[in-house]
């Protein structure tokens, strides 16, 4: 089998002798003759239940063509692909901007599905893998052995499996299908150390116990599709830069800078602190966009927050949005934390349901777009994601829309849904974690919105936006790296950050980044040499009396709670959980904003 799966694979048949060309025969042989019998017996079943008068039909053969809306869709994005790029210029280094953006946006016409396309290449890919090759895919787990039944809230059943030593890289929600294809349920908990997967089954699998399982990553466009065309033809219609509708996405295509009401000059007075700043700047944009690039620990979210609660003071309708239900309520949260600070009343509503990414307590959850919108009218800052603001029912229903991580959110993703507000503002560091996609884009295409308006540089340029460059969080030594590195030279430290340090008998006595060496050989997602190392060193700092200054120059215990460790794969996160417990272990995206004393 291996030789024949080379052949095919190398298109090159000369190393198969005789035996392999009998056994192949053979093989297919048996197949037809499995698939004749087969078929038999089913069409005798089938006349049996017709004689018992059960009224079984033949299904209906279709001719396979995509359902008319799609087909109207695909028509329609090609028509406005044609206007916008018929009349360029041969030579793209005789465009103007104009011209560039008109180009890009042609291209951002069937980003939907040139993701889809890749996501279902992805599925069958997954699909068509033997069991014991799904046990070397870190996206399936094969070997799969039914526990029991775990008790959940609701009536769908929980069912707890647990499964032999594999690489894994999946996380709770993740829906998953069966090796034939069929979905099986959604990832409830999740637990490497333990090797137990709790699948949250549907109705219908309750009674199925699956030896394998792989994740379905297909997530349908939906309203994003016609949204993104709307805007695209709107844009066909008035012009890229004339007068018209969603005024702010165009200006995010042509990367203008934030435009502003007469009279109101853009940018950071001499006197103004960057929240003032800030604030002034966003009450005075009219229809326009205000990037904000902020640095770990800058306070972008505090910020944020603050405008957010400002806004809502003055009556504004404020939505909120990014690439996950997670990020939006963080923010929503922080701002109604801001909101209390201020002594204003932000009321906050969240499009989604409530699940393991979303526990919070409070009711303040919506699972109706309609009851978001009746929120949003009631006074209530209204989040949601990109599938929410895309929807018709919400074009033109924002003042002001908040893009947290707009520096992993595509610019197709914004332009789509900046039909749904008369401003845009996007809160983001795309030098940190790069937006998620599945497909291959023509360049330009396959960014995120913040990287569209940087436009190669690695910090925000003044009269673009603004640019957080003081961090609340980093010793002065370890800013002056990154900050040399990543940002320009533009990222300080604030007054204080100096007095922070490791006290005591140990290497890393005092404050900045420490490189430590490992020997390994041949490892790829686990180095049980560097989970090793990482034991010793935490077991050291916590076992050798050693004290941590605060920036107010405070003395406090090494403490277990005082130690994070970043890995970056999940399956090394496992292996050090398991030798160093107690011990706040994960990956990047995981523990992105956090910080401790000892990292």
């Amino acid at each position: 089998r291996r030789r024949m799966s080379i052949a095919f694979d190398f298109d090159d048949f000369s190393s198969l002798a005789g035996p392999d060309y009998e056994l192949i025969e053979t093989y297919n042989q048996d197949d037809c003759l499995a698939t004749a019998v087969l078929h038999d017996f089913t069409e005798s079943v089938y006349r049996e239940q017709l004689a018992a008068g059960s009224g079984l039909t033949r299904p209906v053969e279709s001719a396979g063509d995509a359902p008319d809306h799609v087909a109207e869709e695909e028509e329609r994005a090609r028509i406005l692909f044609e206007k916008l790029v018929n009349d360029l210029p041969g030579d793209p280094s005789e465009w103007t901007d104009e011209e560039r953006a008109k180009w890009l946006l042609a291209h951002q016409v069937d980003y939907y599905r040139r993701e889809m396309r890749s996501a279902w290449w992805e599925y069958y890919r997954l699909h068509e893998m033997e069991p014991g090759d799904l046990l070397e895919e870190r996206k399936g787990i094969a070997g799969l052995r039914f526990v029991c039944e775990v008790p959940a809230k609701g009536k769908t059943p929980v069912h707890r499996y647990s499964f032999p030593a594999q690489e894994i890289s999946m996380e709770e929600g993740n829906e998953l299908c069966e090796p034939l294809g069929e979905k099986i349920g959604s990832i409830h908990a999740f637990s490497l150390e333990n090797r137990t997967v709790d699948i949250k089954k549907t109705g219908k699998t309750s009674g199925i116990h699956p030896y394998a399982v792989f994740i379905r990553e297909i997530v349908q466009p939906g309203v994003l599709i016609p949204s993104l065309l709307s805007f695209v033809g709107s844009v066909v219609q008035d012009g890229i830069d004339g007068d018209g509708a969603y005024r702010a996405g165009r200006d995010l295509l042509l990367k203008k800078p934030p435009r502003m009401s007469a009279g109101v000059g853009f940018g950071i007075r001499e006197e103004e602190n960057i929240e003032a700043a800030a604030l002034r700047n966003v009450l005075a944009l009219e229809n326009g966009i205000l990037p904000v690039q902020g640095p770990p620990g800058t306070g972008k979210t505090y910020l944020g927050a603050g405008l957010i609660a400002e806004l809502v003071k003055r009556g504004k309708r404020v939505g909120v949005t990014a690439v996950s239900h997670k990020v939006i309520q963080n923010l929503l949260d922080k701002a109604a934390e801001r909101g209390r600070e201020k002594g204003i009343e932000v009321r906050i509503r969240h499009k989604g349901k409530q699940g393991a990414e979303l526990s919070k307590p409070d009711p303040v959850f919506v699972e109706k777009k309609e009851d978001a919108l009746f929120a949003l009218k009631l006074g209530c800052v209204v989040g949601g994601t990109a599938w929410l603001w895309a929807d018709n029912l919400f074009e033109g229903q924002l003042d002001y829309l908040f893009v947290d991580e707009a520096g992993q959110m595509s610019l197709t993703h914004v332009l789509t849904v900046s039909r749904a507000a008369g401003n845009l503002v996007l809160l983001g560091d795309p030098r940190q974690l790069e937006q998620p996609r599945k497909g291959a884009h023509p360049e330009g295409a396959d960014i995120s919105a913040l990287e569209h308006i940087l436009d190669g540089r690695q910090t925000m340029p003044p009269e673009k936006g603004l640019f957080l460059g003081t961090t609340w969080r980093l010793h002065p030594l370890i800013t002056r790296f990154t900050s040399t590195l990543y940002y320009e030279g533009r990222l300080s430290s604030r007054s204080g950050l100096e007095n922070q340090r490791l006290v005591g008998n140990t290497p890393f006595s005092g404050s900045g980044l420490f490189y430590v060496a490992v020997d390994h050989f041949g490892n790829q997602s686990q180095s049980p040499e560097e989970a090793s190392a990482i034991m010793k060193m935490v077991r050291h700092l916590l076992n050798s009396g050693i004290s941590w200054i605060d920036s107010e120059g405070l003395s406090h215990e090494l403490r277990a709670k005082d130690i994070l460790v970043v890995a970056p794969y999940n399956a090394q996160v496992s292996l050090l959980r398991q030798s160093i417990p107690g011990i706040a272990i994960g990956t990047v995206d995981k523990f992105q904003g956090q910080e401790a004393p000892v990292v």
